[in-house]
């Protein structure tokens, strides 16, 4: 709590700091103003010749928040009570003119905000155009006619309205137009400092600011201050000698030291003109004429000084422009011969062909490698005309590729080189550049031995999963034989008994008959026998159809009867009650499922006979999934092994060859499904098969 309130009374004193000191400084500025004219006022006239307290007002306004307007017109309150107090002014015309006073500075700088919507700093012709217009003209104008009034009822008229109205207005207009811009242009603004024009410049610079202060100084206090009595008349010579060094100040210095130079010549000619015992002895018309001239030569050398700013800062902002686009096209250069470097050393094949005819531009050195062609040869020519494509689907492959414009494409073609030897490439390729020519730029990787090594491993992997498969079928050729021995030998036994019963006089044909029907049904059984062999045994490409996964383990459990009723294992089947269907290929699920049942059975042989439970079940593990279990009462497997079985030569059997379940788990990666393998709470281990379950819609 105290820590809050700390920061708030840091917060408000900063606030009272932001706001007191504009404050304070407008207030001391206004009196410093109000004194010199009062100091400029003609002993016949109650209006003075020159009235900066108004327009030194007029800059604290627009310097400051609108926030802030409040406290500066509150502050000025004393400044004006306390000069027009020791100057003899009656307490109306003190009140009266406050008013005034106040309400041309509050005039000048609302309506200055309301034509640029922003606080203006004279950086621009229209800032310049807002501030003569609305400053210089309409405020001291409009404020002339209650401000004489208010001099007229005090006076008792004693004074011509209108001789006093054209004094005040003029006055005030030369007064806004010579001390204003000088706090506009005050160099604690960021973009007009002292530093800007000697500080940080160059020795040539700083004798020149010099020189240039050093001739305004003597100008101004020589020619004007001392100048000679000219009885009746200005010396008009001496009121111009200034205006060179004006424009020097315009041309070559900020507008900042333009002002302030501006405000020194009208004070010098103010207080100067004319040269006689007592200020303005020439009378109202010479006042009047003083003050048009300088207001014309103000107004010319605000607007003088104004164009030479905006136009050095086109200047400066032309200069960033023509170096950002140096650096543009520099980097432009420096990227083409980087891209023209990588065209030449790229190791794939590059092309650049036109967007709109498809005619080659240009090619690398590794295209003329792998196509055969010349770049000479190539250039002005289409791909399909040197035809490079094998087929017509190719070609139109490429063609569809090169059409999507924008975008990145990538396609595998076939093409050929000039031999006619076939190439298996890998082509990418995007639109660049603009105008009346975009490029499209090709990649062609010769992918032709990367091909041919995955078909090379293909064919290794099915020569693996067809070994795997026999390895397993020989562990099973004793079943297989026990299976064709007990038909056979009916058959030979009722073939015998046929005989006998032929034999006999007369034959027994009704006998006969029943025999012949044992036999046939013998030899069936013998038949589905061999043809499921045939199936295991015979090569060929996978065939994915629909299987119900319940009749995939019947029948593999029936194929492994033999092997398992010689290990003495009980067998429990715990299949889904509905049928769950997978995609596959029969002959290889079916070789997954022998696999892992005959190692089940085999990883049961050292226990007792009573104790070898082999438990097959099948259900939907989740939505969208058939799960295999299969699982055996042995004593299981080391966890740190439970991955390592699944590892092509790694086996835990003695005489092993090490790659069944690593084949197995490749068959069910390419069903899409997972095999995996966990021991049981209860002892032994499970090896689950999770497969996509198959639904009409789902598949391809």
């Amino acid at each position: 709590m105290e820590l809050g309130s700390t920061s708030g009374s840091t917060a408000v004193a900063r606030s009272l700091t932001g706001t007191a000191l504009p404050a304070a400084g407008v207030a001391l500025g206004y009196f410093i103003g109000a004194k010199i004219g009062f100091s400029l006022t003609p002993p016949s006239m109650p209006v003075s010749a020159l009235w900066p307290a108004n327009a030194i007002l007029l800059g604290g306004l627009l310097r400051s928040p609108r926030r802030s307007w409040g406290w500066l017109l509150l502050a000025v309150i004393p400044a004006h009570l306390a000069a027009q107090a020791q100057s003899g002014i009656p307490a109306p015309l003190i009140l009266g003119w406050m008013i005034s006073n106040s309400a041309e500075s509050l005039l000048g700088a609302a309506l200055v905000l309301h034509v640029l919507r922003h606080r203006p700093d004279l950086g621009s012709l229209r800032e310049a155009a807002a501030f003569l217009g609305s400053c210089v003209l309409v405020a001291p104008w409009l404020t002339s006619f209650p401000g004489i009034a208010i001099v007229q009822l005090a006076m008792d008229a004693r004074h011509e309205y209108w001789a006093l109205w054209r004094t005040r207005f003029f006055s005030n207009a030369l007064a806004m137009l010579a001390f204003t811009p000088v706090i506009l242009t005050w160099p604690a603004h960021p973009r007009y400092g002292l530093r800007d024009w000697v500080r940080g410049k160059g020795a040539p610079q700083q004798i020149e600011a010099g020189l240039f202060m050093l001739l305004l100084s003597a100008t101004c206090m020589g020619a004007l201050l001392h100048a000679p009595a000219c009885s009746g008349c200005y010396p008009a010579l001496l009121l111009y000698a200034p205006l060179p060094l004006l424009c020097w100040a315009a041309v070559r210095f900020t507008p900042f030291v333009t002002a302030l130079s501006y405000m020194v010549f009208v004070l010098a000619a103010v207080y100067g003109a004319p040269a006689a015992t007592r200020p303005f002895a020439a009378g109202p018309a010479g006042l009047l004429a003083l003050q048009v001239y300088l207001i014309v030569a103000g107004i010319a050398l605000l607007l003088l000084s104004v164009s030479i700013r905006e136009r050095r800062a086109a200047q400066e902002a032309l200069a960033r422009k023509e170096q950002m686009l140096g650096q543009a096209a520099a980097t432009a250069r420096t990227a083409e011969e980087r891209f023209a470097q990588v065209f030449r050393l790229s190791p794939d094949a590059m092309s650049v062909s036109a967007s709109a005819s498809g005619v080659l531009l240009d090619v690398n050195g590794r295209w003329e490698q792998l196509f055969g062609y010349r770049r000479d040869e190539a250039r002005g020519r289409t791909p399909g005309e040197l035809g490079l494509y094998w087929s017509e689907r190719d070609c139109a492959a490429v063609e569809a590729c090169s059409r999507d414009a924008g975008a990145a494409c990538h396609v595998d073609v076939d093409m050929r080189d000039r031999a006619g030897g076939v190439l298996h490439t890998s082509l990418s390729g995007a639109e660049t550049g603009s105008g009346a020519e975009p490029c499209f730029i090709t990649i062609i990787r010769d992918m032709t031995a990367q091909r041919r090594a995955e078909a090379e491993v293909r064919r290794q992997h099915e020569q693996l999963t067809y070994l795997s498969r026999v390895v397993v079928l020989g562990e099973l050729s004793g079943a297989f034989a026990h299976e064709l021995n007990q038909p056979l030998a009916a058959i030979l036994t009722n073939a015998q008994a046929a005989l006998r019963f032929l034999a006999r006089q007369p034959p027994d044909l009704h006998e006969v008959g029943a025999i012949l029907d044992d036999i046939v049904a013998e030899d069936k059984r013998a038949r589905e026998v061999i043809r499921r062999l045939r199936a295991l045994f015979l090569k060929g490409d996978p065939v994915f159809q629909p299987l119900d996964i319940n009749e995939l383990v019947r029948d593999s459990i029936t194929l492994a009867r033999s092997k398992i009723g010689e290990r003495q294992v009980k067998v429990l089947l715990d299949l889904a009650a509905q049928p769950a269907l997978v995609r596959g290929d029969r002959v290889q699920l079916q070789q997954v499922l022998l696999n892992l049942v005959v190692n089940a059975t085999e990883a049961m042989s050292e226990l007792e006979t009573d104790g070898r439970t082999l438990r097959v079940e099948t259900a939907s593990s989740w939505p969208g999934s058939v799960q295999i279990l299969v699982s055996d009462s042995g004593k299981g497997i080391a966890p740190a092994l439970l991955e390592r079985i699944f590892e092509p030569f790694f086996t835990t059997k003695r005489h092993g060859l090490g790659f069944g379940l690593s084949i197995s788990r490749a068959i069910v990666d390419q069903h899409g499904g997972r095999l995996d393998a966990y021991n049981n709470e209860a002892g032994g281990c499970t090896f689950r098969v999770n497969l996509p379950e198959y639904r009409e819609g789902n598949h391809d």
